[in-house]
């Protein structure tokens, strides 16, 4: 069994507990010391449980990883069948101010400056990303799964799958909610919308 060791270890302290507890029975008043251990022992299952939980995911993860690899190894894959690219604007600040440079003085207008400072700032130091998928982190996966989705993986690819191919952010924070009952203010929910602001600027 994949997980045996972990799975003995939570049902060792659930063991303990439950002993714990018929021996309180009887008792007409329950000692402080039965409260103090029984709180250390809900606590070293807990911790038992993330540990399996992040075991898992990082198994995944893996896996996961072997199988891009894989298909990155095979040149006669059709390109729809490769991972999904990164794409990084290479236009430097130094370039843009060249080119206006070379115009005559007469043709750079106020518009022209001000449109040329909105394109700077739209795509210089600015990364596009294919998907969601590949603007993550392992760290970013691990804790929208846990937080936003109840620890379904699944639910969680199936929806940013979809949102990968809504035309807007918009769009995208109306399926969500629509969808999902969120805490639009907690830490998690602001850090995927801030990953929704890189995959629709």
């Amino acid at each position: 069994m994949q997980y045996k060791t972990e799975i003995d270890e939570c049902l060792k302290i659930l063991h303990s507990l439950e002993n714990a507890f018929e021996c309180m029975l009887q008792e007409q008043v329950l000692p402080l010391s039965f409260f103090s251990e029984s709180h250390d022992k809900i606590y070293k299952l807990k911790d038992q449980l993330n540990k399996l939980e992040e075991k898992q995911f990082r198994e995944r993860e893996e896996e996961k990883k072997r199988e891009l690899e894989m298909l990155n190894q095979d040149n006669d894959l059709p390109e729809e069948c490769m991972p999904p690219k990164e794409y990084v604007v290479e236009t430097t600040i130094e370039e843009v101010l060249e080119s206006i440079e070379e115009l005559p003085k007469e043709e750079v207008s106020e518009e022209i400056a001000e449109s040329s400072v909105e394109f700077l700032g739209d795509k210089i130091g600015k990364k596009l990303f294919a998907t969601i998928q590949s603007s993550l982190t392992f760290n970013d996966k691990f804790r929208f799964q846990r937080d936003l989705f109840s620890g379904n993986s699944e639910l969680m690819n199936e929806t940013m799958n979809y949102l990968n191919n809504i035309e807007s952010k918009t769009e995208a924070l109306d399926y969500l909610k629509e969808y999902f009952s969120w805490d639009w203010e907690s830490e998690s929910v602001v850090a995927f919308k801030e990953i929704l602001d890189k995959r629709f600027i």
